[in-house]
């Protein structure tokens, strides 16, 4: 036990001087030897939210990394766009709890279909859940629930085997893609209308990202990444640079910047105004997920293999 809270102090001081002395820091925030799966900040930079390998989500106090509360079966765990809320996907059901409380304030049971995702849309006043049928033929579909009356809003099928679903952090708009022919278009969080088609140059897809100020769209392509304009779905620029596949991008709060991971051991940070790489950062191992923290002064990132997450600066002022 002593050595336990030795190694927590240790890890605690060694943060604050992360803090000042801007080095990085390796944190092992993980239970039991799993992997982390996914790590992301509240917006106000006072929590962490880790999901980890065959046992839930985790929220963590960010400056003391003391374990605040543990969420068993979870599948996915994100916080809304202010960081007021946070999502919880189980099995048959998803949860939107108050941060500050953690207590439950909207509640949806899926029991007749499978459900496979959710997530926040519409400036966190909705949540969107994607379902399978469980009978045959499989059925998949979209549906947008507004949390105040638990009031449908609307339901979109997808003709697609496996759909690949997502939004901005102001939740305006909807990207849905089909990872098998390539295809994604962008539908209106409001009402569901279509709104255009990304021309994708037929490159693989798995991961798509809007803008905080909805003037971007990105998608991983292999080793690149594309972006268009948000507005009427031009693609405007490619980046390249990566040797092997993309694990992950995410925008800058500015949005300014893009980050990548990448299976090459790299993180790049990307200017979006020119297109050029400004930063590149390399691992000892693949990294899986990356994003900035609130203004944009930290990453975190995780790393295959590793029990916990690197924070570290990025100093963009001198880039």
């Amino acid at each position: 036990m002593i050595r336990y809270k030795l190694l927590f102090f240790s890890f605690l001081f060694l943060f604050s001087i992360a803090r000042a002395q801007q080095i990085e820091l390796q944190f092992p925030v993980s239970h039991g030897g799993m992997n982390i799966l996914s790590a992301m900040y509240s917006e106000d930079g006072k929590l962490l939210l880790t999901r980890q390998e065959m046992d839930g989500a985790f929220l963590w106090d960010a400056y003391s990394y003391k374990l605040i509360r543990k969420f068993k079966a979870v599948t996915k765990s994100i916080f809304s766009s202010d960081g007021k809320m946070l999502l919880l996907v189980y099995a048959g059901k998803v949860v939107v709890l108050k941060t500050a409380t953690l207590e439950i304030m909207y509640s949806l049971p899926v029991e007749e279909k499978n459900l496979t995702d959710a997530f926040f849309s519409n400036e966190s006043n909705s949540i969107c859940i994607t379902t399978s049928s469980k009978g045959w033929p499989i059925i998949k579909e979209l549906f947008s629930y507004n949390m105040n009356g638990n009031k449908l809003m609307f339901s979109i099928k997808l003709d697609m085997e496996f759909p690949i679903i997502e939004t901005g952090k102001n939740g305006s708009l909807i990207v849905i893609a089909d990872r098998d022919n390539k295809d994604a278009n962008v539908y209106d969080s409001k009402g569901g209308n279509l709104l255009y088609h990304l021309d994708g140059k037929k490159s693989d897809h798995h991961r798509f990202i809007i803008s905080d100020d909805d003037k971007w769209i990105a998608g991983i392509a292999d080793n690149d990444i594309m972006l268009w304009d948000a507005k009427n779905g031009d693609l405007k620029k490619k980046l390249t640079g990566h040797s092997k596949n993309i694990t992950d991008i995410n925008f800058s709060n500015s949005s300014e910047n893009i980050v990548s991971a990448s299976m090459d051991k790299t993180i790049r940070i990307w200017k979006l105004s020119n297109g050029k790489m400004i930063k590149e950062f390399q691992e000892e191992k693949e990294v899986l997920k990356v994003s900035f923290t609130k203004k944009d002064h930290f990453l975190i990132a995780v790393v295959g293999g590793l029990q916990g997450v690197i924070v570290f600066p990025v100093h963009l002022e001198l880039a």
